[in-house]
């Protein structure tokens, strides 16, 4: 094999794994959150033979895209081996907000010390407060947020982090955003 078709060849298996993972991706976020992926105690082996049958996927293939997904928190396996959907994961927007969140954090978007506009976050991403709670509790946990009952704008979600909160500027959240802040 030349190094073109072996490049080829390598391209389209990656898209053909890309394909399998969100067919799982798109029937687990189908499944009502906390359900079980498939009724029987078979751990994300047994899973993947049994879901591959459902979705007419390969097995193996099956098998991987379940392991990503649990990897990534969507899936969790019981004790017993039951598969299970993850409480958020029927969720795709409480998803998009937690990637949109630290995508905004890690490009300076939002700065330490800053208030996280959560009010407006739900609005943005259809969610309601207690879905954006339970995210920010998330971020928090990873220390990218800090919940702050006694923060310098009132209580809420700050980004984390040592170094003291940049001077107000045109990026600094109006008082509008703070008084959605505190309503969540």
């Amino acid at each position: 094999m030349t190094d073109a078709s072996t490049t080829a060849a390598g391209a389209a298996g990656q898209a053909a794994r890309q394909d399998v993972l969100a067919a799982v991706r798109t029937y687990v976020q189908g499944c009502r959150p906390g359900a079980r992926v498939v009724n029987k105690p078979t751990g994300l082996l047994g899973a993947g033979t049994l879901l591959a049958d459902r979705v007419g996927l390969p097995a193996g293939d099956v098998q991987t895209a379940l392991a990503m997904l649990a990897a990534h928190g969507s899936l969790r396996v019981t004790p017993r081996g039951y598969v299970i959907v993850a409480r958020e994961a029927g969720r795709p927007q409480v998803n998009a907000l937690r990637d949109a969140v630290r995508e905004r954090i890690r490009t300076g978007h939002y700065r330490t010390g800053e208030a996280l506009p959560t009010g407006l976050l739900g609005l943005d991403f259809a969610l309601q407060p207690h879905h954006v709670r339970t995210t920010c509790t998330a971020l928090a946990k990873e220390h990218l947020l800090r919940d702050d009952p006694d923060g310098p704008h009132g209580p809420g979600y700050y980004v984390a982090g040592t170094a003291s909160p940049s001077p107000p500027t045109a990026r600094s959240s109006t008082p509008h955003e703070m008084e959605l802040c505190r309503a969540c």
